[in-house]
């Protein structure tokens, strides 16, 4: 009789019997699956040996925010002078034609590239086409990260009244109190801490990236073709892309601010402090 070992299947066991194995990674313009390549990498393997490597950047034909270039450190000026995505579209889709897909979180990555094809009059990529190996949803399911497997985790204890909210505050805060004992790299003051859990920019005006203070302490848009067009510009000249904001799924302190510059009120300006 086999032990477990023998009867485990190792990882070159999965590669080296894949006939096609097309590993992709895409960087964007943000989080969004209709927010536009920057950078696509495909990598190609045939029963386990590279076969094609291919790496370009794109021009996504609209601004890419200064949030997402400090993530992947892909400029607009980087990308300026590169072509469309459309230059690359056959290439693209010849190398992932009958490959199995490997990526991390990969279907990100799918649809961001599906709403490029469509764009560029590739038509519609149909994932039941493809099978699909994804190392974050093979760890979400070993190791899913939810309160329960967290106390479990870092308490050593089940959580047994789950989303029930008194009991998740009590877990909650036994899990915080175990991380900052385990974990030596914290911050040792808890307006330090907050910084590091939720990074605030001081150069937004609210929540988040897209209103920020230019060097004059003015509000200004800092996101698509309006981007660095003053809020008080943007309510006098494109009341439609204002009226778009307020009624689209923005956060409501960013709706909140477009609809006081639409009604006239006073903007708050940044005080700028000359050194």
């Amino acid at each position: 009789m086999q032990s477990d070992s023998e009867n485990r299947i190792t990882m070159n066991d999965y590669i080296n019997n894949i006939p096609k194995l097309v590993g992709i990674d895409l960087e964007t313009t943000g989080c969004s699956f209709s927010d536009r390549i920057v950078e696509v990498a495909l990598i190609q393997y045939e029963y386990g040996k590279e076969t094609l490597k291919f790496v370009e950047r794109v021009n996504p034909g609209i601004p890419i925010p200064e949030v997402v270039t400090r993530i992947h450190g892909i400029s607009d000026n980087d990308v300026k002078d590169k072509p469309a995505f459309s230059q690359y579209a056959d290439k693209v889709l010849n190398i992932i034609t009958d490959a199995v897909i490997l990526g991390y979180n990969v279907m990100f990555d799918f649809n961001v590239l599906s709403h490029e094809m469509v764009r560029c009059g590739k038509g519609f990529l149909d994932p039941k086409k493809w099978v699909f190996l994804d190392p974050f949803v093979i760890w979400k399911k070993h190791d899913p990260k939810n309160l329960e497997s967290a106390y479990k985790y870092f308490c050593k204890k089940e959580h047994n009244n789950p989303h029930n909210a008194l009991s998740d505050i009590v877990v909650t805060l036994e899990v915080f109190k175990s991380q900052m004992e385990i974990y030596n790299d914290m911050p040792s003051n808890y307006m330090e801490l907050g910084t590091y859990c939720y990074p605030k920019d001081e150069s937004w005006v609210c929540s988040s990236y897209h209103f920020v203070y230019n060097d004059n302490g003015d509000i200004v848009c800092n996101f698509g073709k309006n981007k660095r067009v003053l809020l008080t510009k943007l309510v006098k000249e494109q009341r439609t892309f204002c009226d778009w904001i307020v009624c689209k799924d923005f956060p409501e302190d960013v709706k909140a601010l477009v609809k006081k510059a639409m009604n006239g009120e006073v903007l708050p300006k940044k005080e700028i402090v000359i050194e």
